[in-house]
């Protein structure tokens, strides 16, 4: 059986139940409508046509018109993808939100921090504007590029995890000769320290520091800029005594273990996320692609999972009414 053709209308007008029922009702009227389903709230109907050689949109808006309604047909949604760069917590993603919905012509916007990603819907195909998207983003503190799909996870995860090995590696490195060795103090092992945090700093901290950096471009604040402050001050003022001979304790361990756990904070996200969204997958894939409806005891018909059902005209086996009345 071929797949059914649908036409998804939205309906002003209506503010009652009666004037859904005379929205059916014209709709029904015109040769070539299988079934139609009116929604109230929405304020939108969607007509089922018996073939797609009966499509006929203008006639359905000039009945609709007809019954003292407007219509106007809902086309497939234009949608752009983004991948956007410096988010680091939901209150990024709200930033990166809000300021894609003050785009004029956008409908919805969904954006993802697990996949560093940002879905944009639009009122119609004219009204798409990617540059605008992006000067939006960029105005908000990030950086963000128009892509062709989905962003993967799994490269997040992979970013984080060099991250974790090297800043984890060097943090134990320096705990160790810190406190079990009794190195604190010794001025070769805090040269050392300065340059295994100094890696640290450059190599791991470098998406903190842009992301920041972005934010006070725009006289804003994040988890990054919480992450770059604590750690440049651990590093800075263990530079300063290091060089200048003021001697004491240093903080490059403490300096190193901040990004370092933050790190592993982000490395646990990404890897929940990464599951969590293969097995909200997996639970789609198991959807039926068919339903059946039942018209009568001898016929029944199968349509694709979604299709709406017309509840006028929707009726029950007589077999089923006849078991439920002797189970009574």
């Amino acid at each position: 059986m071929s797949s059914a053709v649908t036409t998804e209308l939205r309906v002003t007008g209506m503010t009652c139940n009666n004037c859904a029922r005379k929205v059916t009702d014209a709709a029904q009227k015109i040769p070539g409508v299988h079934s139609v389903s009116v929604n109230l709230a929405d304020s939108r109907a969607h007509i089922r046509w018996q073939a797609d050689a009966e499509k006929n949109v203008p006639a359905a808006l000039s009945a609709i018109a007809g019954a003292g309604f407007e219509a106007q047909e809902i086309r497939a949604p234009s949608t752009a993808a983004f991948s956007v760069a410096g988010m680091t917590c939901n209150n990024c993603v709200r930033h990166v939100t809000e300021a894609i919905q003050g785009v004029r012509g956008v409908r919805r916007a969904t954006v993802s921090l697990e996949c560093k990603s940002a879905a944009v819907e639009w009122t119609s195909a004219e009204s798409k504007n990617v540059p605008a998207i992006l000067s939006a983003i960029s105005q908000a503190g990030y950086s963000a590029k128009e892509t062709s799909g989905d962003a993967a996870a799994g490269s997040r995860r992979s970013h984080w995890q060099w991250n974790l090995i090297v800043g984890l590696g060097v943090t134990c490195v320096l705990m160790i000769g810190e406190w079990i060795l009794g190195l604190a103090t010794t001025p070769w092992f805090q040269w050392l320290a300065f340059a295994l945090a100094g890696v640290v700093q450059i190599f791991c901290g470098a998406q903190f520091y842009s992301g920041a950096w972005r934010q006070l471009k725009v006289r804003q604040s994040n988890m990054d800029t919480l992450v770059a402050l604590g750690s440049t001050t651990a590093f800075g003022y263990s530079t300063w005594a290091l060089f200048s001979g003021a001697g004491g304790h240093v903080y490059f361990m403490e300096a190193a273990a901040i990004i370092s756990l933050i790190s592993f904070g982000h490395w646990l996200e990404a890897r929940v996320s990464e599951k969590a969204s293969g097995a909200l997958k997996s639970l789609l894939n198991l959807a039926p692609q068919t339903a059946r409806k039942v018209q009568s005891p001898k016929s029944k018909i199968q349509t694709p999972a979604g299709s709406p059902l017309n509840l006028k005209t929707l009726t029950f086996a007589q077999t089923a009414v006849s078991n439920q009345q002797s189970a009574i």
